[in-house]
């Protein structure tokens, strides 16, 4: 395992972590269903992920989860092992399979706004955006107010199938990140001092991925993205077939740049295996990404 950095003093941090399809053990007709034995195995790795690895961030983004009723049993675990209370905001989504994208605030934090972003834009009369961009208006504890967009965008499988679902998981990717990317540009030209964070899977590579640009057409709108502050053999938060990738990323507005102090990457997620000898609530494996943090100064 490889922990972040602790934040140096008057720090705060925002972070991202893929949670690999949280599902909890009720059938309700969402998802998967998860032996009660193996739900709690979960949520006590992540809870440890988040604690130990990522730093108990003062914000998570999460993807992947099934819905705010898991993500607020992942906030019981983890005040159960910190003592320190999270508030779980995850809206129902339009994933087939059952998944979202979600908050995780600290108590100290007050919530101001929470905003699912272009969730009725369709694509051949479907919803473009399975999971919408879910955005947070925040203060501090100091008073200061910031945006958070979570993000987890259409990804690549199924692409190797034929030629024509290529050209359909291309199609739909283009549209996300274009739809993405004219908010934000909007955003940005009505509020130019907008303090904002755009993070999460966004499935997609600083190089082109599956014909599309989906990073450049978002930078496109005016943001910067935070990956190029890591050394460039730590790029990465992903492993496919032995090959590192980064699907995960931090983007930020021109306004907020000046508070961002650094961008770390954990370890222990992506491309790691499972020993035999590892306790049960480790955070090895808690996922199959690695987590981004970005620490901000007041």
């Amino acid at each position: 395992m490889q922990p972040v950095p602790a934040p140096a003093a008057g720090e705060v941090t925002v972070a991202t972590q893929n949670l690999k399809r949280l599902f909890d053990d009720v059938d309700d007709g969402i998802g998967k269903v998860v032996p009660t034995a193996e739900y709690h195995q979960r949520l006590g790795q992540l809870a440890r992920q988040v604690d130990e690895v990522l730093r108990r961030p003062a914000v998570l983004a999460v993807q992947e989860v099934e819905h705010e009723k898991a993500l607020a049993d992942l906030a019981g675990a983890l005040r159960a092992r910190t003592g320190i209370s999270w508030r779980p905001v995850a809206p129902e989504g339009q994933d087939s399979g059952g998944i979202d994208v979600g908050f995780l605030v600290r108590a100290d934090w007050q919530v101001l706004a929470i905003e699912p972003l272009l969730a009725r834009q369709k694509l051949d009369r479907h919803p473009l955006f399975d999971r919408p961009p879910l955005r947070l208006l925040l203060r501090s504890p100091q008073g200061r107010e910031i945006e958070v967009i979570n993000v987890h965008l259409k990804s690549l499988y199924g692409s190797d199938r034929d030629e024509r679902a290529a050209r359909r998981i291309a199609r739909k990717r283009q549209q996300q990140a274009e739809a993405l990317a004219a908010w934000l540009r909007a955003a940005l030209v009505a509020k130019p001092p907008r303090r904002m964070l755009v993070l999460g899977d966004f499935n997609a590579t600083p190089e082109v991925l599956g014909g599309v640009d989906v990073l450049g057409i978002l930078q496109q709108a005016g943001l910067h993205s935070l990956l190029e502050r890591l050394p460039e053999e730590e790029r990465y938060t992903f492993v496919y077939r032995c090959r590192p990738e980064a699907l995960d990323h931090v983007l930020s507005s021109p306004a907020l740049l000046p508070a961002v102090a650094r961008l770390a990457v954990s370890r222990g997620n992506a491309g790691a295996r499972l020993r035999r000898d590892m306790p049960p609530d480790s955070a090895l494996a808690s996922s199959d990404h690695d987590g981004l943090v970005v620490y901000l100064r007041p």
